[in-house]
């Protein structure tokens, strides 16, 4: 009696063990495929954390009450194509501004690009911490947004990163008061200050003729400011 017990004791070690191993066999392989972890500096939503992958692959959240929410009910990356570079260093002297800065907007048939700079932070080597771009299209106002993996203690440097928006698929006309808008990481809306003109979007300070060819026009504070020539355009 005490052999059998013995030699069922042996094989319940014996199968817990080979258990252990096929599942810790399996993680690794998950692991080395990537089909655990996240990409580093994709946002995942997560209720109303600020969640981001972090350079080991793990989903870290930010529990400070100033971190970015972004609701992935509310902004879409849908026929987005979205790039950012480091722009250049601010120095320790220099002032920090906080708001972002549209430098230019082109439409080009149904795809509109809007290029952006903004105040991030970035490491010794000028890599600008991982942005990824949204954006929310309303009636009147499209308003574009960048969450950034700020998780990273390496990334502490202040810098000036662009970012550029490009869409396709939008009308090939907008309304002349359709505006474009950057919601920062407080909820607050900025203005682009642009201007739109016989249905196509300009900047602010873009300059550019009537469509009857006899006025030169800038837009000036989101206002189209035409002024006669003295002839007209053939």
């Amino acid at each position: 009696m005490k052999t059998s017990w013995y030699v069922n004791w042996l094989v319940v070690i014996t199968v817990c063990l080979s258990l252990s191993v096929v599942g810790l066999f399996i993680l690794t392989i998950q692991n080395s495929l990537g089909l655990t972890k996240c990409a580093y500096g994709d946002i995942v939503f997560d209720g109303e954390k600020n969640c981001m992958c972090d350079s080991k692959g793990n989903v870290v959240c930010d529990e400070s009450e100033t971190g970015l929410t972004i609701r992935s009910e509310e902004f879409t990356t849908e026929n987005l194509g979205f790039t950012y570079e480091f722009q250049n260093a601010v120095g320790s002297k220099e002032s920090f501004p906080r708001d972002i800065r549209f430098v230019n907007i082109s439409q080009v048939g149904t795809t509109l690009k809007v290029v952006t700079e903004k105040t991030t932070v970035c490491n010794r080597g000028n890599n600008v911490a991982p942005q990824v771009g949204f954006y929310k299209f309303e009636e009147d106002r499209i308003i574009f947004t960048i969450g950034s993996n700020l998780l990273d203690k390496a990334f502490s440097i202040p810098c000036i990163s662009e970012s550029a928006f490009e869409i396709s698929n939008v009308p090939v006309r907008f309304g002349d008061n359709f505006k474009l808008f950057y919601q920062d990481e407080y909820g607050s809306l900025i203005p682009s200050g642009n201007c739109s003109y016989e249905g196509f979007l300009r900047n602010e300070g873009d300059v550019y003729n009537s469509s009857d060819g006899c006025s030169l026009c800038v837009c000036k504070l989101g206002q189209n400011i035409c002024e006669k020539e003295e002839r007209c355009l053939k």
